[in-house]
Order: C-alpha cells, then structure tokens, then sequence
C-alpha cells in the first residue's frame, strides 16, 4: 500500500524538476542572431544552379513502353513496372525495377532475341545451299 502512494509523489517531484530545467533556457526568439559582417553583406549571392533533369530520358521511356514496363514514381525514384503471370497459376504479379535494372533486362533480351535470329537454322541447314 506504500509502494502505491510513493510512486505517484515519485513522479510529481521528477516533473517538477524538469519543468525548473526547461523554465532556465532561453527561448529562441528572445536570443538574438549575430550581426552580419560587412564582407557577408558584400558578397555576391552563388548563382543557382540549372536544374539537372530527374528521371529516366525519354527514349529510356519508350523503349520500356514497347517492352511492356510502365514508369511509376515512388519514393522519388522513377521504377518501372511490368505485371506478369507466373507459370501454373493465374494470378498476376507486378515487378518493379529501376532504371540499373531496366537496362540489364533490356540487354539481356535483346541479346536472347539477336541469339535466335541469328542461329535459328544453324550452319545453313533451314534451305540454304
């Protein structure tokens, strides 16, 4: 039954104390900023600079477009996302990759397709001489 009457006086005196600690700092309106010197004032302000261009170009947009990607903005970076069914199910799911990532597949694919045009018939065997 003590232990029960001591904690809430425990917890009185512990506010109190802060509220002693907090009432000593000065706010930060009452505090003044330190003067400007005469070479701050003086000097010229940088010149601002152009805006660099964010996201993927817009060929990198096209080519992701023709590849079945669309470009979504999240947290800031431009991912593109693409929704695919998996094999043995119905179920689509949507895989989002950024633009590091685009290229590789990109690459990839295109490397796969330039491999099945170009050995299709193997040593001529498709009609050739």
């Amino acid at each position: 039954m003590v232990r029960m009457a001591i904690r809430p006086l425990i917890l009185l005196a512990t506010l109190l104390c802060t509220e002693g600690a907090y009432a000593q700092q000065p706010t930060p309106a009452t505090t003044s900023p330190p003067a400007a010197t005469a070479a701050q004032v003086d000097a010229p302000a940088p010149a601002a600079q152009p805006a660099k261009p964010t996201g993927p170009s817009a060929d990198t947009l096209k080519k992701a477009k023709l590849d079945g990607y669309r470009a979504k903005l999240r947290k800031g970076q431009t991912l593109f996302c693409k929704e695919q069914v998996e094999l043995g199910t119905h179920f689509s799911t949507e895989t989002c990759i950024d633009e590091n990532q685009l290229m590789i597949v990109m690459d990839r694919e295109q490397a796969a397709r330039d491999t099945m045009t170009n050995h299709a018939c193997g040593n001529g065997a498709c009609g050739g001489k």
